[in-house]
C-alpha cells in the first residue's frame, strides 16, 4: 500500500514539473521572431525617395549588408525588385525577390516572408509561368493565414488580399471562373474591412471581368458601376480610365458603337496623363476598331496611326499585330488587295514573333526549375539551422513531456484493457444471442415456402384424380411460394451488401421529381388491380440533388408495397414529395387509411424478421421495413413511422439535398458526347454539337452535293424550283402541343436538320418533358399525347424512332405499334416501348407486335440515351445492305423478303421504267407510290439514308455504268439513255459518283478496250 501511494506521489510530482517547464517556454518570446516595426517604417521612408534610381538602391544595399543590416536589405531587395519587375527584366527581379525571401527566411519574419513570396508569384506570373507562380501564391497564403494577426487590420490582412490577388488572376488566366471568383470574393472582403477604397475598385472590376467571360453582360456592368464609383472616391485616373474601357466592352458587344467610342474617348482622355502606354493602347484600338466598324474612317486613321506608333515605342508585339491587322481590313474594305495583303503577311509576322517569344518560355522555365530546385535546398538548409537552435532550446521539454505521456499512457492502456474485457464478454454474449435468433428466423421464413412448394408437388404427382382447376391452382401457389422465397433471398442479400456496405451505391445527381413520378406510376397499375387509388402530390416540378436511384427505388416500392398489403379495397394511399424550409432536405412521405400499427408495435417495425402478430396480413418476411432503414441511412437521411390502430400509417423519409462526402457525382443525366464549346470575350460561346456532324457520312455529303448538281442542271430543276420539296417537314401543331414549355427548342433550322428524328408517344406531360430533355441535345424530338396523336404526326413526319408508352387514352401502345407496322409508310420505324408493365405477358405482347426493344419506368438515362444510339447505328448498317441488295443485286435472302426492300425495289423499278424519260421527277414517283413528295422522301431517307432525288439519281448513274462496262455504245448515247440530256454534265456528275469518267471507264482492260 505504502509503495502505491509513494508512485501516485511521484507521478502528480512529474506532471507539475513538466506543467511549469511548458508554462516557461511559452512565455519566454523569441526576439528574432519579427524585426522592429518602427525601424522598419523609418528606413522605408528613407528609401521612398529613391525607389526608382537602381543605382542608389545598389549602393544602400551594400552598406546594409556590409553592417549586417538584416532588415534594411531585405525592405532593398523588395524594392528593387519591383523597379526591376517594372521595368520588364523578370529575371534580375527573380534573383533579387528571391534573395529578400532568403533573408526573410533567415530572421523569421513572417510578414516580410509573406510579400517575398507574393513578389515571386507575381514575377512568375508576369513571364506565364504560373505553376511555380501558384505555387509561391500558394506558400505566401499559408504563412499568412499562420499569421496571429491576419484576421485584424493592418499589414497581415493586405498580404493575404495580395496572397488572394494572385491567385485569382492565375484562375481567371487559366478560365477557372469559379475558383477566381471565390479568390476575389475574399480579398474584397478583406479590403472592405481595411477601407481600402482602391483594393475595392480592383476586386469588383475583377468580378465585373468573370461575368464578362460568362456572358452575364448585367452583372458584369454592375461590378463596373462598383469598380467605378471606389476609384473615383480613391481618386484613380488609371482605375477610372480602366473602367470606362469596360463599360466601352459592354456597349460594343451589345452592338452600341456610339456609346463605345464615347466610352474609349474618356479613357483616353484619362490614360494620356499616366504613363501608362499599355493601357492607353487599350482604348486607341478599341476606339479605332469601333470607328472603323460605323465607317468612321477619318477618326480610324486618326486613332491607328497613333497607336501604331506608341506600339513600336513600347515594342509591343501583340498589339502591333492587331494594328496591321486592322490595316488589313481597312485596306480590304478599301479594295486596295495589295496594301491589305501587306499589312496581313506583317500581322502574321508579329504573331509569328509573339509565338516565337511563348517557345523562348521553354527554356526559361527550365532555366527557373532549375533556380527553384537551388533556391529550395538554400531555403531548406537556412531553415534547418533555425530548426536545430529551437530543437535545442525545446529538447529538455520534449522528453518530459514524452515521460508524462508514456506514464499516463501505460495507465490508460491498463484502465482500457480491463474496460474492454469487460465489454467483449458482453458483446459476445448478445452476438450469441443475435445469431441464434437470426438462424431461427430466417429458417422459419423458409421453411414456410419450402413446405408449400414441396407439399403441392407432392400432391400434383401421387393425385392423380385432381381436376385441371386443382392443378393450376396448385401451379400458381408453387409459382407465388418460390416468388417470395426468390424475394426474400434477394432481399437477404441486398440487406447483407447495404449493411457490410460493399454495395458500393452508384451516386446520381439529376432531378429526381420525374423519377419519383415514375416509380408512382408503377405502382398506380398495381393499387388499381387492389381497388386503391394511388395519388402522387409534390409541389415542385423539378428537383436536382444527389440520391442513389437504386435506393430511392427500393425506398419507395418498400414503402408502397407495405401500404398496398395493409390497406383494404375503396382506400387512399398518397406519396408526397416536399422539400423542407430552409431547402437543405427533402421529404418523402407515404400514407394510407389501412388497418395501422400497434402502439406497442411501433418501435420494433425496423427491425430484421420483427412482424406484427395483431396484423390482419401476415403475408411477408419481415424484412421490408429493415431494407428500408439501411438504405436510408446510407444516404444519411432518418425515416420515422406514425401510425393509428384503425385509421392508417405515415412513413417520413427525410434526405439531405447534398452529400458533402463525395466530391463529385455523376449526374443522373449525361453530357452530349464530343461536346466543343469556343469561347470570345466578346462574343456568346459557340456550342457545337459533333454528334450532328458525325451522324452523315462523307459519302451521304457528297451524294447530296450530286443530287444538288443534278437539280441545278438537270432538267427537273425547273419542276423542282415551281414546287420545292421540304425535306424537314415542319413539326406539325398537333405534335407540340403537349409540350408548350419547349416550343422554339425544336426547330429544323441548318443546324439541326441531320439529327435524326424521334417521336416521343406519351400521355403523361412530365414523363414526356423528362424523354425529351434527355433526347433534345442530340436529336430532333417531336412529343404526343396518344396513340392516335402518336400516328397522325408519325404519317406527317415519317420519324426515325418512336418511344413509346403502353397505356394511353385513346389509343395505347399496342394499337399504335400495330398501325405502325401496317402503314406502308411506316413499317421500318423501330419502336421502343417505356412502359411500368413490365410483366411477361405485356413484354411477350410488345414483343408481338414488332417492338424492338422494352423499358421499365423508372429508367435510367444512360440505358435509354445508349439504347436509342444502338438502334440508329444499326439502322444505317441496315441502311447500306439495302442498296447493296437493290442496286449492286447482293444475295441477301433475309432481306429479299423483307417489307422495306419490296418498297425500295418497287421505287427502282419505277425509275427503271422511265430511265430515259429526261422529265423523271419524285412527283411522279410521289404519285405512283400514292404518297406525297415528302412522305416519299422521309420514307425513302428511312431506308437508305438517301433523299429521293439523290437515289434516282444513283439509280441512273448505276445503270449507266452498267450499259458502258456491258455494251459497246458510244457515251453520249448512255447519256440520253439513262435520261441526261447534257453529255459534259454527265460525265461530272458520273466522275463524282464513281471516282473516274466514263471514258476511263470503257478504257478498262476488262471492259475488251
Amino acid at each position: 500500500m505504502v509503495d502505491l501511494r509513494g508512485k501516485y506521489i511521484l507521478l502528480v510530482l512529474a506532471l507539475l514539473l513538466g506543467a511549469v517547464l511548458l508554462l516557461i517556454i511559452a512565455c519566454q518570446r523569441n526576439e528574432g521572431d519579427e524585426a522592429d516595426e518602427a525601424y522598419k517604417e523609418s528606413f522605408s521612408s528613407k528609401l521612398y525617395t529613391i525607389r526608382n534610381d537602381e543605382d542608389s538602391l545598389n549602393l544602400l544595399l551594400n552598406e546594409c549588408l556590409e553592417r549586417d543590416d538584416d532588415v534594411g536589405a531585405i525592405i532593398i531587395y523588395r524594392q528593387l525588385g519591383k523597379h526591376q519587375r517594372d521595368n520588364a527584366r523578370f529575371s534580375d527581379a527573380i534573383a533579387t525577390h528571391q534573395e529578400g525571401l532568403n533573408l526573410a527566411l533567415k530572421v523569421r519574419d513572417t510578414l516580410e516572408i509573406v510579400q517575398a513570396l507574393n513578389n515571386l508569384g507575381t514575377d512568375f506570373r508576369r513571364i506565364g509561368v504560373l505553376a511555380e507562380a501558384s505555387s509561391y501564391h500558394y506558400q505566401a497564403l499559408s504563412y499568412s493565414e499562420a499569421y496571429s494577426k491576419v484576421n485584424e487590420p493592418g499589414t497581415g490582412m493586405k498580404n493575404r488580399v495580395v496572397s488572394l490577388n494572385g491567385l485569382g488572376n492565375i484562375s481567371l488566366t487559366l478560365g477557372y471562373l469559379d475558383e477566381a471568383e471565390k479568390y476575389f470574393r475574399g480579398a474584397l472582403k478583406d479590403e472592405v474591412t481595411l477601407s481600402s477604397t482602391l483594393g475595392q475598385a480592383i476586386n469588383y472590376a475583377n468580378i465585373g471581368a468573370i461575368y464578362e467571360l460568362r456572358q452575364q453582360y448585367d452583372s458584369a456592368r454592375v461590378y463596373y458601376e462598383h469598380s467605378m464609383k471606389q476609384n473615383v472616391l480613391a481618386k484613380s485616373d488609371m482605375g477610372i480610365g480602366l473602367c470606362h474601357i469596360h463599360f466601352g466592352d459592354l456597349h460594343a458587344i451589345e452592338g452600341r458603337y456610339d456609346l463605345a467610342k464615347e466610352e474609349y474617348a474618356k479613357a483616353l482622355t484619362l490614360m494620356q496623363h499616366i504613363a501608362d502606354s499599355w493601357h492607353w493602347l487599350e482604348a486607341g484600338l478599341a476606339i479605332a476598331e469601333v470607328s472603323l466598324q460605323t465607317n468612321d474612317l477619318v477618326e480610324f486613321k486618326k486613332y491607328i496611326r497613333e497607336t501604331e506608333q506608341v506600339a513600336r515605342e513600347i515594342q509591343s508585339l501583340e498589339h502591333l499585330a492587331k494594328v496591321h491587322g486592322l490595316w488589313h481590313d481597312y485596306y480590304s474594305l478599301q479594295g486596295d488587295h495589295a496594301n491589305a495583303m501587306s499589312h496581313y503577311k506583317r500581322s502574321i509576322a508579329m504573331r509569328d514573333s509573339i509565338q516565337g517569344v511563348q517557345r523562348s518560355n521553354v527554356y526559361l522555365d527550365m532555366r527557373v526549375n532549375y533556380e527553384r530546385d537551388r533556391n529550395e535546398r538554400l531555403v531548406a538548409r537556412i531553415e534547418a539551422e533555425a530548426a536545430a537552435r529551437e530543437s535545442r532550446r525545446a529538447y529538455i521539454s520534449y522528453v518530459l513531456i514524452a515521460i508524462i505521456l508514456i506514464g499516463g499512457g501505460v495507465m490508460a492502456v491498463l484502465y482500457y484493457a480491463y474496460k474492454e474485457r469487460s465489454r467483449s464478454n458482453k458483446l459476445l454474449k448478445e452476438m450469441e444471442r443475435t445469431r441464434s435468433d437470426f438462424f431461427t428466423n430466417i429458417t422459419h421464413e423458409i421453411r414456410t415456402p419450402l413446405t408449400v412448394i414441396q407439399g403441392f408437388n407432392k400432391r400434383l404427382q401421387e393425385n392423380e384424380s385432381i381436376t385441371e382447376k386443382e392443378r393450376e391452382a396448385y401451379r400458381k401457389a408453387i409459382d407465388r411460394q418460390s416468388s417470395n422465397l426468390l424475394n426474400m433471398v434477394n432481399q437477404l442479400l441486398s440487406v447483407a451488401k447495404v449493411s457490410s456496405g460493399n454495395d458500393k451505391p452508384g451516386w446520381r445527381h439529376g432531378d429526381i421529381v420525374p423519377y419519383l413520378r415514375m416509380v408512382a406510376e408503377t405502382f398506380r397499375l398495381h393499387a388499381k388491380v387492389n381497388h386503391l387509388e394511388l395519388i402522387f402530390y409534390t409541389d415542385l416540378t423539378s428537383l436536382y440533388m444527389d440520391f442513389v436511384p437504386f435506393y430511392v427505388d427500393r425506398i419507395v416500392s418498400n414503402l408502397l408495397t407495405n401500404a398496398i398489403k395493409h390497406s383494404n379495397p375503396g382506400d387512399k394511399i398518397h406519396l408526397i414529395f416536399t422539400q423542407r424550409k430552409g431547402g437543405n432536405e427533402v421529404i418523402l412521405r407515404v400514407t394510407d387509411t389501412g388497418e395501422g400499427i400497434p402502439p406497442e408495435d411501433l418501435g420494433r417495425i425496423f427491425e430484421m424478421f420483427y412482424q406484427s402478430r395483431q396484423s390482419e396480413n401476415v403475408d411477408g418476411s419481415g424484412i421490408g421495413l429493415a431494407f428500408v432503414r439501411l438504405m436510408v441511412e446510407r444516404m444519411d437521411g432518418t425515416v420515422v413511422a406514425e401510425s393509428q390502430l384503425g385509421k392508417g400509417s405515415s412513413f417520413t423519409v427525410t434526405l439531405p439535398i447534398k452529400n458533402a462526402r463525395l466530391p463529385f457525382i455523376v449526374p443522373l443525366e449525361p453530357a452530349r458526347p464530343g461536346e466543343v464549346v469556343q469561347t470570345n470575350q466578346r462574343s456568346k460561346p459557340d456550342r457545337l454539337d459533333v454528334t450532328s456532324v458525325a451522324t452523315r457520312s462523307s459519302a451521304d455529303r457528297e451524294s447530296d452535293k450530286v443530287a444538288a448538281d443534278f437539280t441545278s442542271e438537270g432538267v427537273t430543276a425547273k419542276r423542282a424550283m415551281d414546287s420545292p420539296i421540304d425535306e424537314r417537314e415542319p413539326v406539325t401543331e398537333k405534335s407540340t402541343g403537349i409540350d408548350e414549355e419547349w416550343e422554339g427548342e425544336e426547330g429544323v433550322d441548318g443546324s439541326t436538320a441531320d439529327r435524326p428524328l424521334i417521336l416521343v408517344v406519351e400521355d403523361n406531360k412530365d414523363v414526356a418533358m423528362y424523354v425529351k430533355s434527355l433526347l433534345n441535345e442530340s436529336y430532333r424530338v417531336l412529343t404526343a399525347s396518344n396513340g392516335q396523336e402518336g400516328f397522325e404526326v408519325a404519317e406527317a413526319n415519317v420519324p426515325d424512332l418512336i418511344v413509346t408508352d403502353v397505356m394511353m387514352p385513346v389509343k395505347d401502345g399496342y394499337q399504335l405499334c400495330q398501325e405502325l407496322q401496317g402503314s406502308r409508310l411506316l413499317n421500318h420505324v423501330p419502336i421502343i416501348m417505356l412502359t411500368a408493365k413490365v410483366g411477361d405477358e405485356d413484354k411477350m405482347k410488345g414483343l408481338s407486335y414488332g417492338i424492338h426493344s422494352y423499358l421499365k419506368k423508372p429508367f435510367y438515362p444512360e440505358e435509354l440515351t445508349l439504347l436509342i444510339a444502338n438502334i440508329l447505328d444499326s439502322r444505317k448498317r441496315l441502311k447500306e445492305k439495302y442498296l447493296n441488295v437493290i442496286i449492286n443485286r447482293a444475295k441477301d435472302e433475309k432481306l429479299k423478303s423483307d417489307e422495306n426492300t419490296l418498297f425500295l425495289q418497287t421505287v427502282t423499278d419505277l425509275i427503271h421504267s422511265s430511265i430515259a424519260d429526261p422529265n423523271l421527277s419524285i412527283f411522279s414517283l410521289a404519285d405512283e407510290m400514292s404518297m406525297s413528295t415528302s412522305q416519299l422522301n422521309r420514307k425513302m431517307k428511312g431506308i437508305t439514308g438517301y433523299s429521293t432525288i439523290s437515289y434516282v439519281l444513283k439509280v441512273k448513274l448505276h445503270k449507266a455504268r452498267k450499259m458502258l462496262t456491258e455494251t459497246d455504245r458510244k457515251i453520249a448515247d448512255v447519256s440520253e439513255a439513262c435520261g441526261f440530256q447534257d453529255s459534259s454534265y454527265f460525265s461530272r456528275v458520273f466522275k463524282k459518283e464513281f471516282g473516274f469518267t466514263p471514258s476511263q471507264i470503257q478504257r478498262r482492260p476488262e471492259n475488251g478496250n
